[in-house]
């Protein structure tokens, strides 16, 4: 009901939209209606994803050994520095997690409810457009 409303509204057609549900069944239901009702959608999958998935990392274990400690992994893990004097992971490049937040168009995104809470990586320095609404499932 609530994206078909969205859809239905100029002002949300090519914005930013943040849409949290509580798990990835729920994501991909989200998804399917989203996409049907003409959205750039965009699932935003976790680190420690089945491998081969969209959000795989090959190095979760250990990201989430540093999420554990109450670390900033990307900031652990994945990039330590900037620019020149920066030390990076050694699949900073391929890593299908970074990947998905690379992209900086508007989409509609879907994130699990922990995304809530957490910052949003940025790679780069680059991050989303600023979402022009934010949707919190009720069963969250």
């Amino acid at each position: 009901m609530t994206i078909s409303s969205l859809a239905s509204d100029p002002s949300y057609q090519n914005s930013e939209i943040h849409f949290y549900v509580p798990d990835n069944k729920h994501a991909a239901e989200v998804a399917r209606i989203a996409r049907d009702l003409g959205f750039r959608v965009l699932e935003l999958a976790g680190r420690n994803s089945s491998q081969g998935s969209a959000g795989h990392c090959a190095r979760y274990r250990i990201a989430d050994k540093a999420a554990k400690a109450g670390l900033n992994v990307y900031r652990t893990c994945c990039q330590q520095g900037s620019g020149d004097s920066g030390e990076y992971c050694p699949l900073f490049e391929e890593c299908p997690y970074l990947k998905q937040w690379a992209d900086e168009q508007p989409a509609f995104r879907i994130f699990v409810h922990q995304y809530v809470y957490l910052p949003k990586p940025t790679r780069d320095g680059k991050g989303f457009p600023r979402p022009a609404l934010v949707v919190v499932d009720e069963s969250f």
